[in-house]
């Protein structure tokens, strides 16, 4: 997904001669442990599309009459490969009534001089009334392009203050909510409210159905926490256990083959001093039972071209199957003595999670947009209860860390949750910085750090069984991407982002009281036989985004915070501009300008800015920077 915005881009401005930025440590610089750019010369099966026309400038040319206001928005190719119905989003804000609510539509001029309007959809919008109208302040439109590598095409954003018509698109993803007859009733059954004021109660599954096909759920979201595998890790809990290519399902709820998202280990009171090592496993819990009672699962886009699904809750800690206690936390304490994943157990947990489903059309392929968000609220359990713990020093406001990276944590996982039986696909394959293209059976244990952020699994017998596919895309420190051996666990593959060590301890990440970590991932079906090709084409175009200006401004992409959001730095001055002069043994000089984005203060963060100089105005050793 291309996320772009008018506003929240970071400006750096060279003057006095000729410059150009290389990069801007606002992100990290790489290393050998970041992800790395993702090079489309390896992937020899970079997607062709068959286009036989071309969107191009309209001058003078209008769409429709009955509209009185365009955007021109102007789309490149950066080179990688051609894109086949890949979803952008725009976001846009508006002036006054210049926009009523149900105006907006995106066409293209061809150059066969026809005009195309382009299927779209607004969402995460901002609004007001005047009298019986609504207005637009600002949304995002989201449309899908075809566009060949390295081309540039005009498109052609309307609206207007009057005309509010349906434009009757079909719609292609709805969604419905049941109760499966292969999934555990929980004690207490969630409900699922939809924007439209419809709710399902009482279910465990909610359905991504596409083209009205509710045989064959394009993909299905599990919202309980009933169904386990043969270890101590997690099941499906809001996660998917379904994800179809057409009519042919890439999971297998039936021999416990399905995904799981946010399962962590924390070592819940290591930063409080104490030297104590308890080891809690959690994960999302079914939201009907979150220990704080505001659990909720709401449908809050729906149709024509995608449907978006929020999920907010709170951990469920678990112990071993074996124990016959598994939904209770792990501390070695016997004095259990209350059910942790029954509301409102107010008080007692350590995370909150927000988990974002967007299911989009796009052909056969399920392709599904996952955002994760956990977030830190340790809590301490009343005396006796060990949960969390009884330590006295264990307060509201103590953080808690977690494991970086390995066994655990499980951040997102594609999983045979039993040793018995066979996967859905015989083969799994990465692309890693150690040890380049790596295709294995699945069961095959291997660990490395991704050079391309996919992880697939693929079959190569003889049949129908689809592929499926992780793709990454958040910029940490860097991926991995790890397949364990774990008494009764099958195959799987593990794909997570390494948190940024702190205090010297490389296995360890502090998630602070009220901080916030974000994680971007799409789920991904293609046919049998195309193995692996799909998920590395997409994996190549969502990771790199599509160049977009918007009436001669230039947008940038979205990028997504690793950071907690609570981070502050104590600064009484700032940088301005001025004609003083730093030293006047200094004859040239050059001026930088820098904008935060609104994301958080920079506390010390490098930033290289690359220079290029004129005749002998540059000697060595003579370039400072200043500011006043």
């Amino acid at each position: 997904m291309y996320r772009t915005k008018l506003k929240g881009k970071i400006y750096i401005v060279l003057v006095f001669a000729t410059c150009m930025l290389v990069a801007s440590s606002m992100v990290h610089e790489t290393t050998n442990y970041q992800r790395k750019a993702i090079d489309p010369e390896i992937d020899a099966s970079e997607t062709v599309i068959e286009k036989n026309w071309e969107a191009i400038d309209a001058g003078a040319s209008w769409w429709n009459p009955s509209w009185n206001h365009r955007k021109n928005l102007t789309i490149t190719e950066p080179g990688v490969m051609d894109r086949d119905q890949d979803p952008i989003d725009v976001y846009l804000e508006f002036t006054g009534e210049e926009a009523r609510v149900g105006s907006l539509r995106v066409a293209c001029y061809t150059n066969t001089s026809t005009w195309n309007e382009i299927p779209s959809q607004v969402w995460n919008a901002t609004t007001f009334t005047n009298g019986t109208a609504d207005f637009y302040s600002s949304c995002t439109i989201t449309f899908f392009i075809n566009i060949t590598k390295a081309d540039t095409e005009h498109y052609y954003l309307y609206h207007d203050p009057v005309e509010n018509s349906d434009p009757g698109y079909a719609d292609h993803v709805t969604v419905n909510c049941i109760n499966h007859p292969g999934i555990t009733d929980d004690t207490s059954m969630p409900n699922v409210d939809h924007v439209n004021s419809t709710q399902w109660t009482g279910v465990d599954t909610l359905q991504f159905i596409i083209d009205g096909d509710a045989v064959n759920p394009r993909a299905s979201i599990c919202l309980v926490d009933t169904m386990r595998g043969g270890s101590d890790w997690g099941g499906p809990s809001c996660s998917l256990f379904e994800a179809r290519h057409g009519a042919q399902d890439a999971l297998d709820l039936s021999s416990s083959q399905w995904t799981s998202i946010g399962e962590f280990a924390l070592d819940a009171i290591q930063a409080d001093g104490s030297g104590s090592n308890y080891r809690v496993n959690i994960g999302p819990d079914n939201p009907a039972e979150a220990w704080d009672g505001a659990g909720s699962i709401t449908v809050v886009n729906d149709g024509p071209l995608f449907t978006m699904v929020e999920i907010e809750t709170t951990d469920g800690a678990f112990s071993s199957v074996s124990s016959g206690q598994w939904w209770m936390d792990d501390l070695g304490n016997p004095a259990f003595i209350d059910d942790t994943m029954t509301a409102p157990n107010t008080g007692l947990g350590y995370a909150k999670y927000k988990i974002t489903y967007t299911c989009y059309y796009h052909g056969d392929h399920a392709l599904i947009k996952t955002n994760l968000k956990i977030i830190g609220a340790p809590q301490r359990g009343m005396m006796g209860s060990g949960y969390p713990v009884e330590d006295p020093s264990y307060l509201a406001n103590t953080g808690f860390w977690t494991k970086n990276f390995g066994d655990w944590p499980h951040i997102f996982q594609i999983v045979k949750a039993t040793s018995t039986g066979d996967m859905v696909q015989s083969n799994q394959s990465t692309y890693g910085a150690l040890d380049g293209y790596n295709t294995t059976s699945t069961g095959s244990k291997y660990w490395d750090m991704p050079a391309e952020p996919w992880a697939a699994f693929w079959d190569n017998q003889s049949g129908t069984d689809p592929s499926i596919g992780l793709i990454g895309i958040t910029d940490g420190i860097g991926w991995e991407t790890h397949s364990l051996g774990v008494v009764g666990i099958g195959g799987n593959i593990l794909m997570q982002p390494l948190m940024r060590n702190e205090m010297g301890m490389t296995e360890l990440y502090t998630i602070p009281d009220g901080g916030q970590e974000e994680i971007t991932y799409y789920v991904v079906t293609s046919a049998h036989g195309t193995n692996d090709t799909f998920t590395r084409d997409m994996a190549s175009r969502l990771n790199a985004g599509l160049e977009v200006m918007l009436d001669g401004i230039k947008l940038g992409p979205e990028e997504v915070d690793l950071y907690p959001s609570t981070g502050t730095i104590e600064k009484n001055w700032e940088s301005v501009q001025t004609t003083s002069w730093w030293n006047a043994a200094w004859d040239y000089r050059m001026q930088v300008n820098i904008t935060e984005p609104g994301r958080l203060d920079r506390d010390q963060d490098p930033i290289d800015v690359y220079l290029e100089f004129t005749g002998e105005e540059a000697r060595v050793g003579s370039l400072r920077v200043a500011c006043y």
